[in-house]
């Protein structure tokens, strides 16, 4: 079974939106985190791969945002 993603509750302020966003999106960064680590990855190697894939993904303007990283 795929974890699921909750959708937008509402619409708010910015810092609301943004909040309500990073809780959705929490547990499944923390089951990618616990799965690299248990691939044998530090916790801080995954944290920065992850810092630096999230930055190519902003600045990307292509279909494969991780193309140039």
């Amino acid at each position: 079974m795929r974890a699921m993603i909750n959708a937008p509750s509402r619409k708010g302020s910015e810092r609301s939106f943004q909040q309500e966003c990073q809780f959705a999106i929490e547990p499944s960064m923390l089951g990618l985190l616990e799965k690299a680590q248990t691939a044998g990855w530090s916790r801080q190697q995954v944290a920065c791969a992850m810092i630096v894939l999230a930055a190519c993904f902003l600045d990307s303007q292509s279909s494969s945002p991780f193309a140039a990283c």
